[in-house]
């Protein structure tokens, strides 16, 4: 499914209403400033508001990518499958594949690692991931 524009969200109680890209540019800037906790909730409110934008989809790959510097890797599983899940092909569909390897990594769990660094082999075999899935994959033999 193509993400769709970002409109303009109703307000929440207690907050001002934002356009998608309004949520995204604060979520960013929050985890740029290392408020990891204010960037997680601004990347939920984000997709529970506008579930089919584009802006809800890229949040979905940078919560994930914040959960595992937070070494939190069910909950950056969940958010990477579930980009996977809306956007197999998508554009960031090569970094969600490595994030969700790298969490099972992080969980100790070297078969799903193996599986899901395979999956970027094969679904990704031009992209600039593909040499450290493939050394990944030796590593782990």
């Amino acid at each position: 499914m193509k993400p769709k524009p970002s409109p303009q969200a109703k307000a929440s109680p207690g907050l001002s209403p934002a356009s998608a890209a309004e949520l995204l540019r604060r979520a960013t800037q929050a985890r740029r400033s290392g408020e990891a906790a204010k960037a997680v909730a601004l990347y939920e409110r984000l997709v529970a508001e506008f579930p089919d934008s584009r802006e809800a989809a890229l949040s979905l790959v940078a919560r994930g990518k914040l959960e595992l510097s937070r070494e939190r890797p069910g909950a950056a599983r969940l958010a990477f499958e579930r980009y996977l899940g809306e956007q197999p092909e998508g554009v960031l569909a090569p970094e969600a594949r490595v994030g969700v390897a790298e969490s099972h990594a992080l969980d100790g769990d070297p078969s799903k690692e193996r599986a899901a660094w395979q999956a970027v082999v094969d679904h990704h075999p031009r992209s600039v991931y593909v040499g450290k899935a493939r050394a990944r994959l030796e590593a782990l033999l």
